[in-house]
């Protein structure tokens, strides 16, 4: 029998916010919006796309609709109503497909050991509604995540690593393994070292099970807390607001009701970092349900933990909002990610070589960066400086030198955008200097991407440094750096970072050859030009696009007159160059270089 569905166009509302709630939908195609007003204003607070189910809470709770959906291009819809048998079947087909993926080689997993697992009666499924389980049941394969438990230190009887495991069964879009691994620091080796041991040691177990995340820690002296820490199946980004680190440590009561489920939830799911598109929607739209209720736990927060663990506590829900927002882009989840930052700062400020305090710094720097740049906002980038300066105070180079790196590399941005903005030479040398001291621990072998990031940066602030200073060195170098990047960074995995570095590459040769007269750099600028914007097209980041493609006309516009049949024809000097070769560098250097982050 065919599915009943309805049929939306663009701007179509399915229903509205208040409306009476007794059925759920599902979408057959297209997209839908999910918005609340909030303000006198419409908020987007989620999308359902093809597979997805939305309005759910209908056939739970009834009563009136909390939110509004509406058609985002044409979609076809199917309702399901309370009576209609659709429960049933939805649940046989989920339960189908829990029994499929579970004959997959994975292991011993948690969820197949039911009789070591002692959850605790108040773990229950009340954090999500039944239809929302199923619907994370049903979700494509690729979109499940496997995370893996090690022993935990001093975890008497393993009970913690099973609580932990059973709260995670809850939310079935995860798949948990034990591994009989420990993971224990000697710090008296060395902070770094350390790290970077467990780091790798943690990476090939990753590797070895085919899991994204690995959840490693102990319990407290005293059992009252329980504290885990990550490894990522890769290295975070550290450059990113609110990003993971091996040295994060995510403190939970031990035995934790039911209003820290979510808490839970939210943060493993923020460490993760997505290896498919599928991954990504299915975690974008779980923490979008999850987190707002997490982030009120926090007014619940049992005083069995101390002030530095609750601090910690707050940071790595912090980092959930700023891992929301880089999934999003929406302002609301910075902004709250921000208001739990300064909190933490507020409330650790009398041990300011508090570890959490540096970090909650540092994150604090990358926000007000992003903010600085949305409004242009010089007295922000200062505050953005200021922070940086105040976490270089406890990560030092020697214990904490990856986010050492991260921080130089923010200062490099900062005063980058300074010194282009005022023209000041001195603040650009200063954004040369914190881009080397950041180079001096990313390297080509151990983290290809942030050294691109780096490198392409460090070219950029050389094409402006040497065009302002009238020096050929710089320019040289910076075609030299972008080169090298383009050797590192590939086209198919990082679009953006490689056609940044096509931009740069080509600015730097046609300010060589403005300086020059050499053919064969123009030749080579228009080629650069022409690759960093067939990759801006086709993402659509229109915005860059239209400087490169400024770029290129310029460029193109000389060639006409400069090489007509493709050759070098005589050494023009400068008088007799067109009017447009003559401009001011200063005003040309606005126009030929992007800001690429």
């Amino acid at each position: 029998m065919a599915k009943p569905r309805q049929i939306f166009t663009n701007g179509q509302v399915i229903y509205r916010q208040g409306d009476v709630s007794d059925r759920a939908f599902e979408v057959l195609s297209g997209v839908v919006e999910l918005l609340v007003n909030r303000d006198e204003r419409e908020v987007r607070i989620g999308v359902a796309r093809t597979g997805d189910m939305f309005g759910e809470t209908g056939l739970i709770e009834g009563g009136s609709r909390d939110d509004t959906a509406r058609a985002i291009g044409d979609a076809v819809v199917r309702p399901i109503v309370r009576d209609s048998g659709d429960i049933a079947n939805s649940a046989k087909i989920s339960g189908s497909v829990e029994k499929g993926a579970r004959q997959e080689p994975y292991g011993n997993f948690a969820g197949d050991v039911a009789h070591e697992v002692t959850r605790d009666p108040s773990h229950k499924r009340d954090t999500l509604s039944f239809i929302k389980q199923m619907k994370n049941h049903v979700i494509p394969f690729k979109g499940r995540i496997k995370v893996c438990i090690a022993i935990l230190n001093n975890d008497q009887g393993r009970k913690q690593r099973k609580n932990i495991s059973a709260a995670l069964g809850d939310l079935s879009g995860i798949r948990v393994k034990f591994v009989n691994d420990s993971f224990e620091s000697q710090l008296d080796r060395g902070v770094s070292g350390e790290l970077v041991r467990i780091g790798n040691a943690g990476q090939q177990l990753l590797r070895k099970h085919d899991a994204d995340l690995l959840i490693w820690g102990h319990v407290s002296s005293n059992q009252t807390s329980v504290h885990l820490q990550f490894v990522g199946r890769e290295n975070w980004n550290g450059f990113l607001p609110g990003a993971f680190s091996l040295s994060t440590d995510f403190p939970l009561p031990v035995n934790f009701k039911s209003n820290f489920v979510n808490v839970l939830y939210s943060v493993i799911l923020a460490a993760i970092i997505p290896k498919s598109d599928e991954q990504a929607k299915w975690r974008t739209a779980v923490m979008l349900d999850l987190l707002r209720s997490a982030v009120s736990a926090l007014n619940e927060t049992p005083a069995v933990l101390s002030n530095r663990e609750q601090a910690s506590l707050k940071l790595c829900l912090g980092n959930a909002c700023a891992s929301l927002w880089e999934q999003t882009r929406n302002g609301e989840h910075l902004d709250q990610a921000l208001e739990i930052y300064q909190s933490i700062i507020t409330q650790l400020s009398s041990d300011e070589l508090a570890l959490d305090w540096a970090v909650a710094q540092k994150h604090l720097s990358s926000i007000l960066a992003v903010q600085a740049e949305e409004h242009d906002d010089a007295q922000r980038y200062d505050e953005a400086a200021n922070a940086a300066f105040r976490a270089l105070n406890t990560l030092s180079k020697e214990n904490y030198p990856g986010d050492w790196a991260a921080l130089n590399y923010q200062l490099g941005i900062i005063h980058y955008k300074l010194g282009f903005k005022s023209g000041d030479m001195d603040v650009l040398r200063r954004a040369l200097r914190y881009y080397r001291n950041s180079l001096l621990i990313y390297s080509k072998k151990w983290a290809p991407n942030r050294w691109s990031d780096v490198m392409t940066a460090f070219g950029q602030a050389a094409v402006v440094f040497g065009e302002s200073e009238k020096r050929l060195e710089p320019l040289v170098t910076a075609v030299d750096v972008c080169e090298a990047v383009l050797e590192v960074c590939d086209r198919k995995r990082r679009p953006l970072a490689w056609a940044a570095a096509q931009n740069n590459l080509g600015s730097a040769l046609y300010l060589l050859w403005k300086k020059t007269r050499n053919s064969e750099r123009l030749k080579l600028a228009i080629i650069a030009f022409e690759n960093a914007l067939e990759v801006y097209q086709e993402s659509r980041f229109h915005k860059h696009g239209a400087i490169t493609e400024k770029n290129l006309d310029r460029a193109l516009s000389i060639a006409d007159w400069y090489i007509p049949d493709g050759s070098h024809t005589i050494e023009i000097s400068e008088n007799s160059a067109p009017k447009f070769a003559a401009q001011k560098t200063t005003e040309f250097s606005s126009q030929i270089v992007e800001v690429i982050q």
